[in-house]
């Protein structure tokens, strides 16, 4: 399962084997966005910013789910009731003061609360929509280090 907010954003150098992980044999993936309301068009952004930044390494046999909830929190552990899921895979990108205290208690809470294993992978925010599709993967704008 990965949890994904819509958000634009590449994998940092320290996460580029990941996609490795995600692709191995057997493996289903399902993207799951979390919203106050019926979203479709945030579930939409979610997979192309899943897509788009180099996680899942060109595989197009993707789920999509979106899951309605109060706390993004508690989003993420029904979709991971809802999946089965065998691994809760969360997307950590640097955040103002304020952002990093709302998403480390996201954080925090699926990890304490999650029944199976939370992979925090580091991402940096991308300015604008990255192109996505064939041509270099949007990985290689990971030299820049957020920290």
């Amino acid at each position: 399962l990965v949890a994904a907010d819509g958000e634009e954003c590449a994998l940092l150098d320290s996460a580029a084997g990941v996609h490795q992980l995600l692709r191995g044999p057997g493996v289903a993936l399902t993207v799951a966005h979390v919203s106050t309301v019926e979203d479709d068009e945030g579930c939409a952004r979610a997979l192309r910013a899943v897509q788009c930044c180099g996680l899942t390494a060109d595989r197009p046999e993707m789920a999509l789910r979106g899951y309605q909830a109060e706390q993004p929190a508690a989003g993420i552990l029904a979709a991971l009731a809802d999946t089965g899921a065998d691994l809760v895979v969360l997307l950590a990108r640097r955040r103002s003061y304020l952002g990093e205290l709302f998403h480390r208690s996201v954080t925090a809470r699926v990890s304490s609360q999650s029944p199976v294993p939370v992979l925090v992978v580091p991402v940096v925010e991308l300015p604008a929509p990255a192109p996505c599709g064939p041509g270099p993967s949007p990985s290689g704008a990971t030299s820049r280090n957020p920290r």
